[in-house]
């Protein structure tokens, strides 16, 4: 990479991301390091400024105003670091706690992409992973907010076990020799999870007998994330794994809308999924009983599901949402009929666009198996 293709300042600079693999494994050419539960977050460190950058290359820096310290860790000017924002509870990560801004945020530190004027794109990791260590003071860092990941060399599978049984999701191996290669999903470095997880797109909630939120439902959709916009596929309902601070929140973001992302099929499928499940009326997706015969006909009766931001629809109804927000669940097998089974919420991902929510997920987690369930 050149200047040219970044500017002066380097900003932004798209994250390397990892493909999947379906197991541990030991290897003298790879290095092992945790899957942080957090935002990934490429620092840019020019003087005494500090600028953070999402995954998906938007400006992140008023929402950490605690790292604008991190400066006083760094050995060197004009810096940009990659890593990943976390936040710690009871000794672990603790996406939740990120999420709701409680404790102090941690910026782990996993590459360095600029040093001074030289780019180290096309360094080996391994010398990169010396240059990081060189320029971050780990002393001073620790009490910045700013870490440096820490990794295993060969073993692996070793490795895996002990994260897996600290209940973490899992690691990221890397070619020791590697290149970074900005923007490319690479096999230069490989994500081995513990459980299976999907990006899917938000359409819908439920709420609670007692008022909140109920269940999220959840789609993804059936084209490539560089192709044209495909239909939503409807994959089920996800209502563990959020507390109720956070099903608060996701009901506040959530902006309502009187027509489904699904089609009619899908319709016909949540029906009959959702008959004789809830109590109280049971109800179509468009806030009416069941029985009426056709589909034109409940479309006339779409008001009696508008609801305004603060009011909330009552038991035995969804409310479809504006497809718009992402969220990541874990889940342990699909279904014949393309539904999720045991689906876990695990959070919102704010820096995942809709169109990368696809079908071809599942396909790949199929095809990789499952290591823990």
């Amino acid at each position: 990479m050149t200047r040219q293709q970044y500017g002066t300042d380097g900003w932004p600079v798209r994250p390397m991301l990892a493909q999947s693999a379906p197991r541990p494994f030991d290897s003298p050419e790879h290095l092992f390091e945790v899957k942080w539960d957090g935002y990934r977050c490429i620092a840019h460190i020019q003087g005494e400024r500090v600028r953070l950058q999402s995954r998906n290359l938007k400006d992140m820096t008023s929402q950490f105003p605690e790292f604008a310290d991190i400066r006083k860790a760094i050995k060197g000017d004009a810096l940009i670091l990659d890593g990943e924002v976390i936040a710690i509870r009871d000794g672990l990560p603790d996406f939740s706690a990120l999420r709701n801004h409680q404790g102090s945020p941690v910026y782990v530190a996993f590459d360095i992409l600029r040093l001074g004027r030289e780019w180290l794109f096309e360094m080996p990791l391994a010398t990169r992973k010396e240059r990081l260590r060189e320029v971050v003071d780990q002393e001073v860092g620790s009490i910045c907010g700013i870490i440096v990941s820490d990794f295993v060399e060969k073993d692996g599978i070793a490795f895996f076990e002990a994260v897996s049984r600290k209940g973490l999701e899992g690691i990221i191996a890397k070619e020791v020799h590697g290149v970074y290669r900005p923007g490319v999903r690479s096999r230069s470095w490989l994500k081995i999870r513990n459980f299976k997880t999907v990006d899917a797109v938000i359409c819908g909630y439920t709420t609670r007998p007692g008022g909140g939120l109920g269940a999220l439902m959840l789609g993804l959709q059936t084209g490539s994330p560089r192709g044209r916009p495909h239909e939503v596929r409807y994959i089920g309902l996800v209502g563990t794994g959020f507390s109720e601070r956070e099903g608060e929140y996701l009901i506040s973001v959530l902006r309502p809308t009187g027509e489904p992302v699904f089609s009619h099929d899908d319709i016909e499928r949540i029906k009959r999924s959702r008959r004789g499940r809830l109590g109280g009326p049971r109800v179509l997706p468009y806030g009416i009983p069941y029985g009426t015969p056709r589909l034109e006909e409940e479309k006339t009766v779409t008001a009696h599901v508008q609801h305004s931001a603060q009011e909330q629809p009552s038991r035995g109804y969804i409310q479809w949402v504006e497809p718009e927000l992402v969220c990541e669940v874990k889940y342990t097998e699909v279904t014949p009929d393309g539904v999720l089974r045991h689906p876990v919420y695990v959070r919102l991902r704010p820096d995942k666009n809709v169109a990368e929510c696809t079908l071809d997920q599942i396909r790949r987690n199929k095809s990789l198996g499952c290591i823990h369930e």
